[in-house]
């Protein structure tokens, strides 16, 4: 019998004993074509990753770090299309940024000293 498919790919079924009844079944794999029939290149959101990892963390630990650079790679990611985990990322960064007192008060600091001076 002929399933169309390599013989590499045929699953060899049993011909005896209580399942001898069954026919033999060709399975296929088959994956969602992109562009041109071609099969979609599957990307990891690395860089949305990173900027929620580095937004969440930076709501506990080292803010004044943490959140800018968090910030970035949402913006990084954004233009990556991974807009979900950017968006995650920068909020997560503005929250802890919003909510940091040394970063209240470094900008303080530089709006008195820019009044002083």
């Amino acid at each position: 019998m002929a399933t169309g498919l390599p013989a590499r790919l045929r699953l060899p079924l049993p011909r005896r004993g209580p399942l001898a009844w069954l026919k033999p079944v060709a399975l296929e794999v088959t994956a969602v074509p992109g562009r041109d029939g071609e099969p979609l290149e599957v990307r990891p959101p690395i860089l949305g990753a990173l900027a929620v990892i580095f937004g969440v963390t930076a709501l506990d630990h080292a803010t004044l770090v943490l959140a800018p650079l968090a910030l970035l790679i949402s913006l990084v990611a954004a233009f990556r299309r991974q807009f979900a985990w950017a968006a995650i990322g920068a909020i997560s960064a503005v929250a802890a940024l919003v909510t940091s007192t040394w970063f209240w008060s470094l900008l303080g600091l530089s709006m008195l000293a820019g009044y002083l001076l």
